[in-house]
Protein backbone atom coordinates (compact mmCIF):
# COMPACT_ATOMS: atom_id res chain seq x y z
CA UNK A 1 0.00 0.00 0.00
CA UNK A 2 1.25 3.51 -1.05
CA UNK A 3 0.62 6.94 0.78
CA UNK A 4 -0.48 9.02 -2.53
CA UNK A 5 0.57 12.63 -2.13
CA UNK A 6 -2.25 14.39 -3.88
CA UNK A 7 -0.91 17.15 -6.46
CA UNK A 8 -3.20 20.52 -6.61
CA UNK A 9 -4.23 20.93 -10.04
CA UNK A 10 -6.55 24.07 -9.47
CA UNK A 11 -4.65 27.48 -8.66
CA UNK A 12 -4.76 28.67 -5.26
CA UNK A 13 -6.26 25.11 -3.90
CA UNK A 14 -5.88 21.48 -2.44
CA UNK A 15 -8.44 20.17 -5.10
CA UNK A 16 -7.09 17.88 -7.96
CA UNK A 17 -8.35 16.79 -11.10
CA UNK A 18 -8.08 14.37 -13.68
CA UNK A 19 -9.58 12.01 -15.92
CA UNK A 20 -11.27 14.40 -18.35
CA UNK A 21 -13.24 11.85 -20.92
CA UNK A 22 -10.19 9.81 -22.85
CA UNK A 23 -10.93 6.09 -23.28
CA UNK A 24 -8.62 3.49 -21.52
CA UNK A 25 -6.83 1.92 -24.02
CA UNK A 26 -6.31 -1.52 -22.06
CA UNK A 27 -7.30 -2.84 -19.02
CA UNK A 28 -5.07 -1.36 -15.84
CA UNK A 29 -5.36 -1.87 -12.23
CA UNK A 30 -4.00 0.84 -9.42
CA UNK A 31 -2.97 -0.98 -6.58
CA UNK A 32 -3.84 0.00 -3.12
CA UNK A 33 -3.34 3.45 -1.75
CA UNK A 34 -4.86 5.86 0.73
CA UNK A 35 -4.57 10.08 0.96
CA UNK A 36 -6.22 12.41 2.79
CA UNK A 37 -8.25 14.20 0.38
CA UNK A 38 -12.22 12.65 -0.45
CA UNK A 39 -12.46 11.32 -3.85
CA UNK A 40 -14.93 11.60 -6.31
CA UNK A 41 -15.35 9.83 -9.21
CA UNK A 42 -17.87 9.50 -12.08
CA UNK A 43 -18.07 7.08 -15.07
CA UNK A 44 -18.40 8.37 -18.27
CA UNK A 45 -18.45 5.52 -20.02
CA UNK A 46 -18.04 1.73 -19.24
CA UNK A 47 -17.78 0.32 -15.94
CA UNK A 48 -14.65 0.23 -13.11
CA UNK A 49 -14.57 -1.69 -9.96
CA UNK A 50 -13.08 -0.43 -6.82
CA UNK A 51 -12.01 -2.41 -4.05
CA UNK A 52 -12.29 -0.65 -0.56
CA UNK A 53 -11.01 -3.57 1.83
CA UNK A 54 -12.65 -6.55 1.08
CA UNK A 55 -15.31 -5.27 -0.58
CA UNK A 56 -15.99 -4.35 -4.20
CA UNK A 57 -18.22 -1.79 -5.39
CA UNK A 58 -19.20 -1.76 -9.33
CA UNK A 59 -19.03 1.37 -10.70
CA UNK A 60 -21.26 1.95 -14.19
CA UNK A 61 -21.49 4.09 -16.47
CA UNK A 62 -23.12 7.90 -14.93
CA UNK A 63 -22.82 6.16 -11.55
CA UNK A 64 -20.72 8.50 -9.07
CA UNK A 65 -18.58 6.85 -6.12
CA UNK A 66 -17.37 8.57 -3.23
CA UNK A 67 -14.31 7.53 -1.22
CA UNK A 68 -13.92 8.67 2.33
CA UNK A 69 -10.37 10.46 3.82
CA UNK A 70 -7.45 7.99 4.85
CA UNK A 71 -9.52 4.89 3.08
CA UNK A 72 -7.17 2.06 1.67
CA UNK A 73 -8.69 1.43 -1.98
CA UNK A 74 -7.51 0.27 -5.34
CA UNK A 75 -8.93 0.38 -9.02
CA UNK A 76 -9.71 -1.75 -11.54
CA UNK A 77 -9.94 0.32 -14.96
CA UNK A 78 -11.30 -1.54 -18.29
CA UNK A 79 -10.37 -1.16 -21.82
CA UNK A 80 -12.68 1.78 -23.11
CA UNK A 81 -13.99 2.68 -20.07
CA UNK A 82 -13.94 6.90 -18.86
CA UNK A 83 -13.89 8.39 -15.86
CA UNK A 84 -13.90 12.03 -14.10
CA UNK A 85 -12.46 12.15 -11.18
CA UNK A 86 -11.75 15.21 -8.30
CA UNK A 87 -9.62 15.16 -4.72
CA UNK A 88 -10.37 17.44 -2.22
CA UNK A 89 -10.45 18.58 1.50
CA UNK A 90 -13.11 20.15 2.92
CA UNK A 91 -11.47 23.74 2.40
CA UNK A 92 -13.87 25.20 5.00
CA UNK A 93 -12.82 28.24 6.91
CA UNK A 94 -14.37 27.78 10.35
CA UNK A 95 -13.99 30.39 13.12
CA UNK A 96 -11.05 30.20 15.80
CA UNK A 97 -13.01 28.22 18.39
CA UNK A 98 -13.81 25.47 15.51
CA UNK A 99 -10.68 25.41 13.71
CA UNK A 100 -9.42 24.25 17.35
CA UNK A 101 -11.89 21.73 18.34
CA UNK A 102 -12.36 20.00 15.29
CA UNK A 103 -8.53 19.36 14.62
CA UNK A 104 -9.04 15.66 15.11
CA UNK A 105 -12.27 15.65 16.48
CA UNK A 106 -13.60 16.47 13.02
CA UNK A 107 -11.73 13.22 11.03
CA UNK A 108 -12.69 11.04 14.74
CA UNK A 109 -16.78 11.23 13.48
CA UNK A 110 -16.54 10.58 9.71
CA UNK A 111 -14.28 7.14 10.96
CA UNK A 112 -17.85 5.75 11.38
CA UNK A 113 -19.28 6.69 8.45
CA UNK A 114 -19.40 4.61 4.95
CA UNK A 115 -15.64 4.07 4.07
CA UNK A 116 -17.09 4.42 0.33
CA UNK A 117 -20.64 5.28 -1.00
CA UNK A 118 -21.93 4.75 -4.74
CA UNK A 119 -24.38 7.18 -6.29
CA UNK A 120 -25.99 4.92 -8.75
CA UNK A 121 -27.13 6.79 -11.94
CA UNK A 122 -30.39 8.41 -11.74
CA UNK A 123 -31.19 8.77 -7.97
CA UNK A 124 -31.30 12.83 -6.52
CA UNK A 125 -28.19 13.30 -5.19
CA UNK A 126 -26.21 11.07 -8.02
CA UNK A 127 -27.85 13.90 -10.34
CA UNK A 128 -26.98 16.90 -7.81
CA UNK A 129 -23.72 16.07 -7.50
CA UNK A 130 -23.27 15.28 -11.54
CA UNK A 131 -24.41 18.98 -12.21
CA UNK A 132 -21.09 20.31 -10.26
CA UNK A 133 -19.01 17.92 -11.21
CA UNK A 134 -19.73 18.37 -15.23
CA UNK A 135 -19.58 21.83 -14.21
CA UNK A 136 -16.07 21.39 -13.01
CA UNK A 137 -14.87 19.17 -15.87
CA UNK A 138 -16.16 22.24 -18.18
CA UNK A 139 -14.32 24.43 -16.29
CA UNK A 140 -11.34 22.86 -16.05
CA UNK A 141 -10.70 22.01 -19.67
CA UNK A 142 -11.98 25.57 -21.12
CA UNK A 143 -9.78 27.41 -18.30
CA UNK A 144 -11.87 30.58 -19.13
CA UNK A 145 -11.32 33.50 -16.80
CA UNK A 146 -11.98 33.26 -13.42
CA UNK A 147 -12.27 29.43 -14.02
CA UNK A 148 -10.28 28.16 -10.54
CA UNK A 149 -13.16 30.12 -8.44
CA UNK A 150 -15.55 28.45 -10.27
CA UNK A 151 -14.28 25.35 -9.60
CA UNK A 152 -14.02 25.90 -5.87
CA UNK A 153 -17.57 27.35 -6.03
CA UNK A 154 -18.74 23.74 -7.43
CA UNK A 155 -16.84 22.04 -4.85
CA UNK A 156 -19.05 24.23 -1.82
CA UNK A 157 -21.66 22.78 -3.54
CA UNK A 158 -20.95 19.15 -2.86
CA UNK A 159 -19.66 19.49 0.52
CA UNK A 160 -22.90 21.13 1.51
CA UNK A 161 -24.94 18.03 -0.20
CA UNK A 162 -22.54 15.89 1.12
CA UNK A 163 -23.27 17.08 4.29
CA UNK A 164 -26.55 17.45 3.85
CA UNK A 165 -27.19 14.19 2.98
CA UNK A 166 -24.91 12.72 5.98
CA UNK A 167 -22.23 11.16 3.49
CA UNK A 168 -19.88 12.87 5.40
CA UNK A 169 -20.34 14.52 8.85
CA UNK A 170 -20.10 18.22 9.83
CA UNK A 171 -19.37 19.03 13.59
CA UNK A 172 -21.71 21.49 14.17
CA UNK A 173 -24.52 18.86 12.86
CA UNK A 174 -22.81 16.45 15.26
CA UNK A 175 -22.16 18.09 18.93
CA UNK A 176 -24.54 18.94 21.32
CA UNK A 177 -25.13 23.10 20.99
CA UNK A 178 -23.81 24.58 23.74
CA UNK A 179 -21.99 21.79 25.09
CA UNK A 180 -18.54 21.58 22.89
CA UNK A 181 -17.14 24.91 24.82
CA UNK A 182 -17.39 23.24 27.98
CA UNK A 183 -15.04 20.41 27.27
CA UNK A 184 -12.97 22.59 24.73
CA UNK A 185 -10.11 23.15 27.43
CA UNK A 186 -9.97 19.00 27.41
CA UNK A 187 -9.42 18.86 23.97
CA UNK A 188 -6.95 20.98 23.71
CA UNK A 189 -5.10 19.41 27.16
CA UNK A 190 -5.50 15.85 25.49
CA UNK A 191 -3.91 17.45 21.59
CA UNK A 192 -0.51 19.06 23.65
CA UNK A 193 -0.29 16.57 26.57
CA UNK A 194 -0.66 13.39 24.55
CA UNK A 195 2.22 11.94 24.81
CA UNK A 196 1.62 11.75 28.71
CA UNK A 197 0.07 9.36 31.20
CA UNK A 198 -3.70 10.92 31.07
CA UNK A 199 -6.00 9.75 33.66
CA UNK A 200 -9.78 10.82 33.99
CA UNK A 201 -9.43 12.77 37.11
CA UNK A 202 -6.95 14.67 35.74
CA UNK A 203 -9.16 15.31 32.93
CA UNK A 204 -12.09 16.05 35.06
CA UNK A 205 -10.33 18.55 37.16
CA UNK A 206 -9.71 20.60 34.22
CA UNK A 207 -13.11 21.41 33.67
CA UNK A 208 -13.78 21.48 37.34
CA UNK A 209 -16.17 18.69 38.01
CA UNK A 210 -16.47 15.21 39.18
CA UNK A 211 -15.09 11.96 37.71
CA UNK A 212 -18.29 10.48 37.00
CA UNK A 213 -20.27 13.67 35.39
CA UNK A 214 -17.60 14.34 33.16
CA UNK A 215 -17.47 11.18 31.46
CA UNK A 216 -20.71 11.25 30.83
CA UNK A 217 -20.56 14.63 29.62
CA UNK A 218 -17.68 14.04 27.15
CA UNK A 219 -19.33 11.03 26.15
CA UNK A 220 -22.62 12.88 25.29
CA UNK A 221 -20.99 15.26 23.17
CA UNK A 222 -18.50 13.27 21.59
CA UNK A 223 -20.13 10.35 21.36
CA UNK A 224 -17.57 8.12 22.56
CA UNK A 225 -15.43 7.09 25.81
CA UNK A 226 -12.84 9.75 26.14
CA UNK A 227 -10.24 7.33 26.36
CA UNK A 228 -11.26 6.31 22.98
CA UNK A 229 -10.80 9.91 21.50
CA UNK A 230 -7.01 10.08 23.52
CA UNK A 231 -6.17 6.55 21.96
CA UNK A 232 -7.14 8.17 18.78
CA UNK A 233 -5.20 11.30 19.04
CA UNK A 234 -2.09 9.19 19.75
CA UNK A 235 -2.82 7.26 16.78
CA UNK A 236 -2.85 10.25 14.50
CA UNK A 237 0.12 11.24 15.83
CA UNK A 238 2.06 8.33 15.46
CA UNK A 239 0.78 7.99 11.76
CA UNK A 240 2.64 11.10 10.64
CA UNK A 241 6.06 10.13 12.91
CA UNK A 242 5.87 6.66 11.12
CA UNK A 243 5.66 8.02 7.46
CA UNK A 244 8.14 10.98 8.16
CA UNK A 245 10.55 9.73 10.66
CA UNK A 246 12.69 6.88 10.41
CA UNK A 247 12.15 5.81 14.69
CA UNK A 248 11.14 2.26 15.29
CA UNK A 249 7.67 0.91 16.33
CA UNK A 250 8.26 0.64 19.71
CA UNK A 251 10.10 4.53 19.94
CA UNK A 252 6.94 5.63 18.15
CA UNK A 253 4.46 3.85 20.82
CA UNK A 254 5.83 5.40 24.12
CA UNK A 255 6.82 9.02 22.41
CA UNK A 256 2.65 9.00 21.74
CA UNK A 257 1.81 7.91 24.95
CA UNK A 258 0.64 4.16 24.90
CA UNK A 259 2.04 2.02 27.44
CA UNK A 260 2.94 -0.67 25.60
CA UNK A 261 4.00 -1.71 21.92
CA UNK A 262 1.52 -4.77 21.84
CA UNK A 263 -1.48 -2.05 22.84
CA UNK A 264 -0.27 0.30 20.27
CA UNK A 265 -0.01 -2.60 18.01
CA UNK A 266 -4.15 -3.25 18.82
CA UNK A 267 -5.18 0.13 18.57
CA UNK A 268 -3.32 0.97 15.41
CA UNK A 269 -4.78 -1.38 13.89
CA UNK A 270 -8.46 -0.84 14.74
CA UNK A 271 -8.11 2.40 13.45
CA UNK A 272 -5.76 1.71 10.32
CA UNK A 273 -6.27 -1.61 9.81
CA UNK A 274 -3.08 -2.75 9.95
CA UNK A 275 -0.25 -2.81 12.08
CA UNK A 276 2.25 0.05 12.54
CA UNK A 277 5.08 -1.94 11.01
CA UNK A 278 3.26 -2.28 7.85
CA UNK A 279 1.91 1.28 7.98
CA UNK A 280 5.86 2.33 7.68
CA UNK A 281 6.49 0.50 4.87
CA UNK A 282 4.11 2.90 3.24
CA UNK A 283 6.16 5.10 0.83
CA UNK A 284 5.12 8.23 -0.54
CA UNK A 285 3.88 8.90 -3.74
CA UNK A 286 2.77 11.52 -6.26
CA UNK A 287 -0.78 11.91 -7.08
CA UNK A 288 -1.94 9.64 -10.24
Amino acid sequence: MRNEIVMPSVPNSSIHISGTGRKAKKDAFCDIHVHSEFELLKILEGHTEFYVYDKEHRVECGDIIFVNSRVPHSTAIHKDSAAFFIQFHTDIQPDDNEVRMSKYLSRFINIANEDAVVFKAGTELNSAISICLDSIRSEYIQKDNSYDIFIKGYIYTILALLYRNKVIIHPESFFESGSVSKILPVLEYIDANYSKQITLPQLSEIINVNEFYFCRLFKRVVNTPVMQYLNFVRVCKAEKLLLSTDKSVSEIAFETGFSSVSYFNRIFKKYKYCTPKMYKKIKYEPGR
